[in-house]
């Protein structure tokens, strides 16, 4: 892996709470089947799959974000890759009660939540690209340029960059 290259993927411990959580529905599963609750046997059933494919699918998504490729394993365990070049719209995605950073090239979109692991560092790593000219004026929206300014506190201080400039000049 080279010096700029990171890896964005879902957190060891949020991966564990969710496999322990899916080990107690298991467990109560497991424990309705023996009293005979067939009702119940079948609703913690459902939950227990539905969970566990949540698990596997976030345990093999990643990221790996280059110089100037960006590398995707998606939930099924396809690889793509596409260059910063060939995207084409970056925003900000408010869903439910979650944030995700939306990032659109001529046939793909990657959808990334904003928890995952390493995620300022992509926040910088967009920010760096697009001061440096490496991604079109129009590709990062205002309100998604400032969202991830949020997560390069130290640009801020430094007053690297002009937050008030609309985008990137």
């Amino acid at each position: 892996m080279k010096e700029n290259s990171f890896i964005l993927k879902y957190s060891k411990k949020v991966l564990g709470f969710y496999f322990v959580f899916d080990l107690l529905i298991f467990g109560f599963w497991m424990f309705s089947l023996m009293l005979g609750y067939h009702l119940i046997i079948n609703i913690y059933a459902i939950i227990f799959f539905i969970l566990l494919i949540y698990l596997i699918t976030s345990y093999v998504f990643w990221v790996q974000i280059g110089d100037t490729k960006i590398k995707v394993r998606n939930r099924i365990g396809r690889n793509y890759q596409f260059d910063i070049s060939e995207i084409k719209k970056i925003e900000v995605y408010y869903e439910q009660n979650s944030v995700f950073l939306r990032i659109f090239t001529d046939i793909k979109l990657l959808k990334l939540d904003v928890g995952l692991e390493e995620f300022d560092k992509l926040a910088r790593y967009l920010i760096d690209e697009c001061k440096n000219n490496n991604l079109k004026n129009s590709v990062i929206s205002e309100d998604c340029f400032l969202y991830l300014m949020t997560y390069c506190e130290e640009y801020i201080d430094e007053n690297k960059f002009n937050v008030t400039i609309k985008k990137c000049k």
